[in-house]
C-alpha cells in the first residue's frame, strides 16, 4: 500500500507515509478512510512523509478534492517532508488551497526531524 498512518495521540499527530507511485485517487480515498479509523481524531495534527514517492500524477483538481474531503478540523497543522522539488510545489498548491477554505498551517520541508519539530514547537497540543 503506497500510504498507511500511525496515529499518535500521545504527541497529537497522525503520522503519514507516502511511497511508491501516488494518483489522485489513492491521495483521496486514503483521507476518506482515515476518518474511519477507530482512534482518529479531527483534532490531531499530521506529518506526511513523501519523501519516498517515486512516481506522482497528483492534479492541482486532485488536490482540491482532497482539501475538501479532509477529515482534520480546521487550523490543523500540517508538515510535509518531501524529497523533490515537483513534490515540494505540489505540497505548496495543497498548502494555499487549504489555507484559503480553513486556515491550516503548513510547512514543508526535505527533513522529517524538522517536520515534527516544527509541529511539537507551532502546533502542539
Amino acid at each position: 500500500m503506497p500510504i498507511s498512518s500511525e496515529i499518535l495521540k500521545e504527541v497529537g499527530i497522525v503520522l503519514t507515509v507516502v511511497t511508491g507511485d501516488i494518483d489522485d485517487d489513492t491521495l483521496i480515498n486514503f483521507e476518506i478512510n482515515l476518518a474511519k479509523h477507530p482512534d482518529f481524531d479531527p483534532q490531531l495534527h499530521q506529518l506526511i512523509d513523501a519523501s519516498g514517492v517515486i512516481n506522482s500524477t497528483v492534479t492541482p483538481a486532485g488536490l482540491q478534492k482532497l482539501v475538501e474531503v479532509t477529515p482534520f478540523a480546521p487550523a490543523r497543522c500540517r508538515a510535509f517532508v518531501t524529497a523533490s522539488d515537483e513534490a515540494s510545489e505540489k505540497a505548496g498548491i495543497f498548502a494555499k488551497l487549504a489555507s484559503a477554505s480553513q486556515s491550516e498551517l503548513i510547512y514543508v520541508t526535505r527533513n522529517r526531524d524538522d517536520a515534527y519539530n516544527w509541529l511539537m514547537e507551532k502546533c502542539s497540543q
